[in-house]
């Protein structure tokens, strides 16, 4: 099974069209498997190939779902397009997750999940950076590869002071 949408980034008003695929590896033909895909809460819902279920009489928000049959080594896809209403507030990746399974209610057989990133306002500019400083946490990850970097030095200091300790020792000082 797998969801691709072939970028890696959206920005508002980015339009992106997911492919999810699903593939019999069994032996054996498999009936009325439920495949469905549903779009990230910040992307909107534009248009699908499959049908759309319904919550109270409404087409459920960003779902879409195909009934398929499939003999072994037979593939089925779907298709959905959605697009990111805004760059303000929620996370920093959009995640689009598809399913496969007997029932929607019930656990799925198989899922796969592609993500994209999605600009921060707040660090406007520095999806350019090429530093790679403007992402979540890269600020975390300098302070701890310097701390590492000290401890290792730190280490090794200690080892080559703790030899040359020893030698002393065995040389009779």
């Amino acid at each position: 099974m797998d969801v691709t949408d072939d970028v890696d980034t959206l920005a508002p008003g980015d339009e992106v069209e997911y492919v999810v695929t699903l593939r019999n590896d069994g032996g054996e033909a498999v009936e009325d498997v439920l495949l469905y895909l549903t779009l990230a809460p910040e992307l909107e819902f534009v248009e699908t190939d499959g049908e759309r279920p319904a919550d109270s009489g409404r087409p459920a928000d960003g779902v879409a779902l195909w009934r398929v049959d499939l003999e072994p080594g037979e593939t089925a896809t779907g298709r959905v397009t959605g697009r990111l209403e805004s760059a303000a507030g929620g996370p920093w990746r959009v995640a689009t997750t598809a399913c496969a399974g007997l029932d929607r209610n019930a656990p799925p057989l198989a899922c796969a999940t592609d993500a994209d990133l999605r600009p921060d306002p707040a660090k406007a500019g520095s999806a350019a950076d090429p530093s790679g400083l403007g992402r979540p946490g890269a600020e975390e990850a300098v302070v701890g590869g310097a701390s590492l970097a000290l401890l290792v030095i730190g280490a090794a200091g200690y080892a080559l002071w703790r030899r040359r300790e020893l030698r002393k020792f065995d040389e009779g000082w």
